[in-house]
């Protein structure tokens, strides 16, 4: 064997890694990423975790053009988020393993953040309902939506002032 076969090759300059300029891509050029509003609110986590709940959708999924996939839950009712990621699928099924999930359907009024609580007015209550209903004026006595759709507290707020301005006229 000659002298420069058996010579040990120079180290490589010892610094902080970095990213190869190619391994970087915007995600919706690697990746297709989907949003479902899920309209059964009995629907569970553990629900959407089983392979088969995506059987009538599995095929969007295909693996070997866009592996893993982005899915986006949202409840109806607002009460539930849920992210996950595709990590297998068949012609009827998908594996999808969570990346993060709030259930806040399970809050008690003191754990409510500020701008989603419930306050008492007396005989009314303001309530975020969701996506679809947004701020609600609930009457208490049997809890009917007297106003629906306001963008924000503020906005429930204003309009059942001038409800019960109204009412007392």
């Amino acid at each position: 064997m000659s002298e420069a076969a058996l010579k040990k090759p120079e180290p490589i300059a010892k610094g902080p890694r970095k990213l190869l300029a190619n391994a970087l891509v915007r995600s919706e050029v690697a990746r297709p990423d989907y949003r479902v509003i899920v309209k059964d609110l009995n629907t569970t986590f553990d629900d959407v975790l089983r392979p088969e709940y995506w059987a009538n959708v599995a095929g969007l999924f295909n693996k070997d053009r866009w592996p893993y996939a982005k899915i986006e839950l949202i409840w109806l009712d607002g009460s539930k988020y849920l992210e996950l990621l595709v990590v297998d699928c068949g012609p009827v099924h998908a594996k999808v393993r969570v990346l993060s999930a709030h259930d806040w359907s399970k809050l008690t009024q003191e754990d409510e953040p500020e701008s989603n609580s419930e306050k008492p007015q007396a005989d009314y209550i303001l309530k975020h309902k969701g996506m679809v209903k947004k701020w609600c004026i609930i009457r208490t006595s049997d809890n009917e939506i007297i106003s629906d759709g306001h963008a924000d507290k503020a906005d429930a707020q204003k309009y059942l002032d001038d409800y019960r301005k109204a009412l007392s006229k």
